[in-house]
């Protein structure tokens, strides 16, 4: 595979301003820091690799208060990968639907860390990524991530690692603060089919039912295995 260098802040900007370069490769040369900056665009549907090579994004600031889909990337398609990635510091705010990396991963996230802090009012809620039918591994939350005016149905859900999965969930940890209104779950909101493995977390976790300090619900034959918890979790129902 061919990879674009990236190694200035406007290349990265202009990235994400440009859809004719969301199905090619990138890998970061450097650290990339954003200073807060309010031209950031939302790369809202990605079908490429993009690899952090171990760096990071620094200082993002994007604030979508009534924007859906609210994320680094929107949409991640199938056979897309992003990995060894980190955000490092800022805030994302979104109306619904909002993840650090991703909102929707249909691809795989390997090695990526979240340390910004993640919100949005109603919907799927993640650190990592707000909703995924892909595969997480080795994936880190270590930022706030919070749903700040309830869910509208139970199935939407507040997460460290990943709001709501019917994927893989593999050798990933949270020791983010989680607050939610309604279903919470340290490493994922809900699971549903899935599986989540070697999991830890360390975070509080909060909401009001269905709250757990790996997963706050599992359905539908979602498997939990060799994860343990060491945060506290707390909750008026389901916990």
């Amino acid at each position: 595979d061919t990879y674009t260098l990236i190694t200035e802040a406007q290349q990265f900007v202009d990235l994400g301003a440009d859809k004719a370069k969301w199905n090619q490769n990138y890998v970061l040369g450097n650290d990339i820091d954003l200073e807060s900056r309010t031209d950031v665009k939302i790369i809202e549907d990605y079908y490429g690799k993009f690899s952090g090579n171990g760096h990071s994004i620094k200082n993002i600031y994007i604030n979508e208060p009534e924007k859906s889909q609210v994320a680094l990337f929107g949409e991640i398609s199938s056979g897309s990968v992003i990995r060894d990635l980190t955000l490092d510091g800022g805030s994302i705010y979104g109306k619904e639907s909002v993840g650090g990396i991703a909102v929707v991963n249909n691809g795989s996230l390997i090695n990526c860390t979240n340390s910004c802090s993640v919100s949005g009012k109603i919907g799927y809620i993640g650190g990592v990524c707000a909703y995924s039918e892909g595969t997480l591994i080795s994936c880190r939350n270590t930022g706030y991530v919070s749903c700040t005016a309830g869910t509208h149905d139970e199935n939407r859900t507040t997460g460290g690692v990943c709001g709501y999965s019917y994927g893989k969930i593999s050798g990933c940890y949270n020791s983010g603060t989680v607050e939610s209104l309604k279903q919470a779950g340290g490493v994922c909101g809900g699971s549903s089919g899935g599986g989540i493995e070697n999991c830890y977390n360390s975070g509080a976790v909060s909401g009001t039912e269905n709250v757990g300090g790996i997963c706050g619900e599992g359905n539908y034959g979602s498997k939990i295995s060799g994860c343990f918890n060491s945060g506290e979790v707390t909750g008026t129902g389901n916990i």
